[in-house]
């Protein structure tokens, strides 16, 4: 759990590589949108993400997703739900570097109980390295997850309703976000 000195320096890092990247925000994006997402005890720097909102209806969404260098987004799926349209998703790096893996098999069991840290660890045959100006599509049940570059980076993710967040699915338990 992230106390609120430590909130306010991730924040304040945060708006200072949207800076870097020249992407302007209002002052309400910074004090309400801005968003810390904490996967578990890991150690934010290592494990997590930004994510700045700036449309949500019924229909779709749009938000900034930003790494710190080589920030990790464990692996994760958003599945069909019952009356909710499945999420799919855009990635468009806007600064750095962000390395997607993704795949639409069952993993065996051994992956899926394995922690973040680990998963980050395998090597994958199904990635994707996304340079600026580059996009990728995830589409629903396809389990992926994400990984900062080395100076950090920001994607512009467009997607379809963000109202059924709450049912994206952590298939490490210890993984699942807690948002600031």
């Amino acid at each position: 759990m992230l106390n609120l000195e430590k909130q306010k320096e991730i924040k304040q890092k945060a708006l200072q590589l949207f800076e870097k990247a020249k992407i302007p925000l209002t002052e309400r994006e910074k004090s309400e949108e801005l968003k810390i997402i904490e996967f578990g005890n890991w150690g934010y720097y290592e494990i997590g993400l930004i994510a700045l909102t700036f449309i949500r209806t019924d229909f779709y969404g749009g938000r900034y997703i930003m790494f710190f260098p080589n920030q990790f987004c464990p692996l994760h799926i958003h599945p069909e739900t019952p009356g909710l349209q499945a999420k799919v998703e855009t990635f468009r790096v806007l600064y750095g570097q962000v390395i997607k893996y993704s795949s639409t098999r069952e993993y065996d069991n051994k992956l899926l109980h394995l922690d973040a840290l680990s998963l980050r660890k395998l090597e994958y045959k199904n990635f994707v390295v996304l340079n600026e100006g580059e996009q990728a599509i995830t589409l629903p049940e396809e389990r992926h997850w994400y990984l900062g570059g080395s100076k950090g980076a920001i994607a512009m993710e467009i997607s379809t309703t963000l109202k059924n967040e709450s049912t994206d699915q952590w298939p490490d338990a210890t993984s699942k976000p807690a948002v600031y």
